[in-house]
């Protein structure tokens, strides 16, 4: 789908933390949920973690085993994942 170029650039201690961290704070749905962007989502988990661009956040969300679907014509900062609304992340 993407290259994980971007995602490589990451440490391997971050590349690990983050993909637990996505594991342990969003649940999976069967589909996706339009109410959330890769830029949003990443925008929190930078300011709890560390700095990580959308595209490196779409790929960690494929690698920790979300789907990462992409709007026609535009780039990783409108992916959007099948997360669910009631996933930890969006109370802490």
């Amino acid at each position: 789908m993407h290259s994980s170029d971007d995602f490589q650039a990451l440490t391997k201690e971050q590349q690990s933390f983050m993909i637990s961290w996505l594991k342990e704070n969003f649940t999976p749905i069967s589909h996706t949920n339009n109410h959330h962007t890769a830029y949003g989502l990443k925008q929190k988990f930078s300011r709890l973690n560390f700095y990580v661009s959308s595209k490196q956040f779409a790929t960690a969300m494929e690698l920790a085993g979300f789907t990462v679907k992409k709007e026609a014509g535009k780039d990783e900062s409108f992916f959007r994942f099948n997360i669910s609304q009631k996933s930890k992340f969006f109370v802490i």
